[in-house]
């Protein structure tokens, strides 16, 4: 393994980053009055929520931070922020990309862990895609709409971050399953979807054509009725579907439908940013719907990703291990294999090298050693839906 940066050479980094933040601020003071009046706008909003620590998570984190103050400045909050992505740099490049990948191995994947209580999911095998992928009875959505419809069943789970029932976690839908997923969509208005899988991967099903691809296309499943009303390509791997829900009482539900191309089953994107961009896409939709082929690999990466960036937002110390425990308590087996768990960290990586607190050249060895283990571990990684 190469060695890592001296601690001290990113803490200049960050202060430098820092500093430099500070300057901008401090020659746009008059334009700020737009903005604090739109600080005081959206924590007027979070009055409204009914758990104190949930509200108080959610007001800092739409100031920038969710551990600083409401009223505190955007330079603070972007502070403790860099403080805190400096930390997990210097842990993560000491600890080395491959003792990562070991760390989780022994830590996740071959310590036996006890099954939760499931006994909707082995009451209805016909619904789940996967034999080995359980359902957590405690955290499963329950189905209630409509009300003349018996099952309840869906495998899928809410997943909490911070307080917040933010995200269903839940796999790609069935032909058996595809009235069930819109019930749920429709029942718990769920204004985002991430699909994270396609719907064919090298040659297997991974997922059901659950909505209509083209626009003006219509596509009719059990009780809801959904409309392609506009396709957009965000970026090169994401492509957004504007969908108009209509139930057989003519209500109507608009929701957007992200579609990532090319990340591979049980493998990685190269494309780290784009996951915070895309988390960042579907920040304002709560509860955000997010789906692979079976629900927890990619999904809880993804999910992953989102809880420790919050994390590192609040003032804490990041621990990648505890964040998948999380997780995991919620949606059973999240983050499935060790270059997940490594790719989470590389996210953070390039993260604090596009904030100038760590340079590439630091992070050369780290990078080196990832693209090895990946080739070595013989799993697919993805750059804008080409084969690297």
């Amino acid at each position: 393994m190469g060695s890592c940066c001296p601690k001290e050479s990113v803490k200049e980094n960050s202060n430098s980053y820092r500093k430099s933040k500070a300057t901008e601020d401090s020659t746009k003071a008059a334009p700020q009055k737009t903005s604090s009046s739109e600080n005081e706008r959206h924590s007027k909003k979070d009055v409204n929520n009914s758990n104190a620590q949930q509200k108080k998570d959610l007001s800092n984190e739409q100031h920038g931070g969710a551990g600083a103050s409401a009223s505190a400045g955007g330079a603070d909050a972007e502070e403790v922020f860099d403080k805190q992505l400096a930390i997990f740099v210097q842990e993560t490049l000491k600890i080395g990309a491959a003792q990562l990948a070991r760390d989780f191995i022994e830590k996740h994947y071959n310590t036996v862990k006890p099954l939760p209580k499931m006994d909707a999911y082995l009451a209805h095998r016909d619904k789940n895609r996967y034999g080995n992928v359980v359902c957590n009875d405690e955290t499963r959505v329950v189905l209630s709409w409509p009300p003349n419809n018996p099952n309840d069943y869906i495998h899928a789970n809410w997943v909490y971050i911070r307080g917040e029932k933010k995200y269903i976690c839940t796999q790609g839908p069935t032909l058996e399953t595809m009235e069930d997923f819109w019930r749920m969509v429709f029942q718990e208005k769920c204004k985002g979807i991430v699909m994270l899988t396609e719907t064919m991967e090298s040659g297997k099903a991974k997922c059901e054509q659950y909505w209509p691809k083209l626009v003006g296309e219509t596509m009719k499943s059990g009780a809801c009725t959904i409309l392609n009303k506009k396709v957009t390509e965000v970026e090169k791997m994401l492509i957004s579907t504007e969908l108009e829900i209509t139930t057989l009482n003519g209500e109507k539900f608009n929701c957007e439908h992200v579609l990532w191309t090319g990340w591979p089953d049980h493998g990685v994107p190269n494309e780290y940013l784009a996951t915070l961009r895309l988390i960042e896409r579907m920040s304002n939709y709560s509860p955000c719907l997010v789906h692979c082929s079976a629900g927890i690999g990619r999904t809880g990466t993804i999910v992953g990703i989102d809880l420790c960036q919050k994390t590192l937002k609040s003032g804490q110390k990041a621990d990648m291990n505890e964040i998948v425990k999380e997780i995991r308590k919620y949606r059973f087996g999240s983050v499935q294999t060790d270059v997940q768990f490594v790719f989470m960290h590389a996210v953070f990586l390039k993260l604090a090298e596009s904030r100038k607190i760590v340079t590439e050249k630091q992070l050369h060895s780290f990078f080196a050693d990832y693209q090895c283990y990946v080739v070595e571990k013989a799993i697919p990684l993805w750059n804008n839906g080409s084969l690297l």
